[in-house]
């Protein structure tokens, strides 16, 4: 039992859990443990209560390897606490520096997005249906300190949300990191100390170490519940305007390629400024997920100046005469597997439709996405580009390399493995949605061609451009 006027840590714990029903009853939850105090605490108390909260625990290690042997030694740590809270132990090695040399990134940005991606593989093999993390009152406290100094809106200033909507859940999001290590200390548990949270050139150990203590000393005592508190609020302020913004992006958003959300700029002026910021932030959301948030200062700034900026490593906001281009730039479109058609079947290709028949020409059907054949030197093939294809456009001078043809007509890079190649024996007959090679233009007079429809995935713009089908 706790000391009168002391936090009752356990009881605590029950309230967040069974109060916004954090764990899946009956089910499994994966606690992410670095072997620091609080998820050493988290760990701890979640075994002890395991029973009246009726879960299975599992405790998850990851590895990031940048700090040597120390790393190993953590690892080796929670190990042995999951041997001694008699849980299920799990762990897996990120490499942080080598994700750094391909895809770039600062290291804190990029551990983070490994550790998480290593947490949801961890939580797959043992079907746990939520992650809980050790994250505290202090760290919202610093998060929200720290999205304010960037420019942030209620989503980044409520910092680390209780639920997230892939399954991260903050069971102790209401507690001191203190309490949490005189916890630890009353029953004779340790934890390890990471060395980087001394490290002062971190912008977040700023914030702990010298701006929340005078803080502290000179405007309030308690500013870490208040803070935390304020980020609780802006949460719920947060849920409501995210909601509003998802249909407002709904309501905006116009067809567009993989990789790319465009947003009709008529529709979107008919909101509020703060509103339409909220928009596109959604936007970028959907494209890249909740690891690399950009501040709504950030997004108001570009769509105030008419201008196209980079918002983060890979990520481009444009702002064209009609709509707003939200872009990833580190986005690459699947290769379509190769497949065989049949004439009188439709076939289905990594989201592609293509429905082949035989048929009496009809000139006014042809367009982007029907194309009609002459002969062809079955069989038939639908496929991504590869290295060295030519053909000969349609209407067009003469024999080109594919690749330079997709650079003409200003197919983005990531986008090209998705466009689908019909070809024969003898070669490309087709781009899809592009254009016919000469070779496949039936003879005047035909009485029978090839007819192929093509259906694109959802999302693919149905721009409005001549027909690029001539003869």
């Amino acid at each position: 039992m706790a000391e009168q006027g002391e936090p009752d840590l356990l009881e605590e714990l029950v309230r967040a859990v069974e109060g916004d029903r954090l764990f899946p009853a009956g089910g499994t939850v994966l606690l992410a443990c670095s072997g620091g105090g609080d998820s050493v605490a988290m760990a701890a108390m979640v075994a002890r209560l395991r029973g009246r909260l009726g879960v299975e625990a599992v405790l998850g290690h990851v590895n990031h390897g940048l700090r040597g042997r120390s790393a190993d030694e953590d690892e080796a740590f929670v190990r042995d606490l999951a041997d001694s809270l008699e849980l299920d132990f799990r762990r897996r090695r990120a490499d942080v520096a080598e994700e750094r040399r391909l895809r770039g990134g600062g290291v804190m940005e990029v551990a983070r997005r490994l550790r998480y991606e290593a947490l949801r593989a961890m939580a797959d093999e043992v079907g746990a249906e939520a992650i809980a993390t050790a994250h505290t009152a202090d760290d919202r406290a610093e998060t929200l300190l720290l999205n304010l100094a960037r420019g942030a809106g209620p989503r980044g200033l409520s910092g680390p949300r209780v639920r997230r909507d892939d399954g991260v859940v903050r069971p102790m999001i209401a507690m001191r990191r203190g309490d949490l290590r005189d916890w630890l200390r009353e029953r004779g548990l340790g934890w390890r100390e990471d060395r980087s949270n001394e490290d002062r050139r971190f912008r977040r150990v700023k914030v702990r170490k010298e701006l929340i203590p005078w803080l502290e000393a000179n405007l309030n005592p308690r500013v870490v519940e208040r803070l935390a508190e304020t980020a609780r609020l802006l949460d719920g302020v947060s849920s409501v305007a995210e909601a509003d913004a998802a249909a407002g992006l709904e309501r905006a958003r116009v067809a567009s390629p993989a990789g790319e959300t465009w947003l009709d700029r008529a529709v979107l002026a008919t909101y509020h400024r703060a509103s339409r910021c909220m928009i596109v932030a959604a936007a970028l959301r959907e494209l890249i997920g909740e690891g690399r948030p950009v501040a709504l200062a950030r997004i108001d700034a570009v769509l105030e100046r008419d201008r196209d900026a980079q918002l983060a490593p890979g990520i481009r906001l444009r702002v064209l005469d009609e709509r707003i281009v939200v872009s990833n730039e580190q986005f690459q479109q699947d290769e379509l597997a190769e497949t065989t058609l049949a004439i009188g079947a439709t076939i289905e290709v990594g989201g592609w439709s293509f429905q082949v028949e035989r048929a009496c020409p009809d000139p006014a059907i042809r367009g982007r996405w029907v194309a009609e054949l002459g002969e062809v030197d079955p069989p038939l093939t639908i496929r991504s580009r590869r290295a060295g294809d030519r053909f000969r456009p349609a209407g067009g001078p003469g024999e080109r390399k594919l690749s330079d043809y997709m650079i003409d007509r200003k197919i983005p890079k990531r986008s090209r493995p998705g466009v689908p190649v019909l070809s024969d024996r003898k070669g490309i007959l087709w781009i899809a949605g592009h254009r016919l090679d000469e070779r496949a233009i039936p003879e005047k007079g035909a009485r029978e061609i090839i007819r192929i429809v093509a259906m694109p995935p959802k999302g693919d713009p149905h721009e409005d451009r001549e027909d690029e089908h001539k003869e």
